[in-house]
């Protein structure tokens, strides 16, 4: 490990991972500068405070080992996929809409009193009034179609 930076020179020189190349100049700044000093006194301070609460444990790095871990993970049983619940979302995304549609068409279709029976029952196509708009309904054919422009 190679670095510039002297904090992780220092800490890397603490936990005896730094390369023999780079020794030599760590052990010159300790002894020259009192705040490196003191720094690696700290940080091994807190490791060995560490390694006594939580000891190291070394695993075999055997090849045995290592396939064992495979091995285990083979054989585990299989996870099934989780099944995806329905997406209400999606499904009330288009039913919302088609429900607006259908109460529109019955109520539009309804007749109104306002019409004259006669003119209801051949069909009639009339301009509403102040309106770009042109209305059509046929009681016979049970349509009533709204034309905006």
């Amino acid at each position: 490990m190679s670095t510039t930076d002297p904090l992780l020179q220092l800490q890397a020189h603490v936990d005896g991972e730094l390369p023999e190349s780079e020794q030599a100049a760590v052990d010159e700044l300790l002894a020259r500068d009192p705040r490196a000093a003191a720094l690696a006194a700290e940080l091994r301070a807190v490791g060995d405070s560490l390694r006594s609460v939580d000891p190291m444990r070394r695993v075999p790095e055997t090849r045995e080992f290592y396939w064992s871990q495979i091995r285990r993970r083979l054989d585990a049983p299989a996870v099934p996929a989780p099944q995806a619940a329905p997406s209400w979302g999606r499904l009330w995304g288009w039913l919302l809409p088609a429900c607006g549609v259908a109460v529109a068409a019955v109520l539009l279709s309804l007749p109104r009193a306002d019409r004259d029976p006669v003119e209801l029952q051949a069909g009639t196509a009339r301009m509403l009034a102040g309106a770009p708009a042109v209305t059509f309904h046929s009681d016979t054919d049970g349509v009533t179609i709204h034309w905006v422009q």
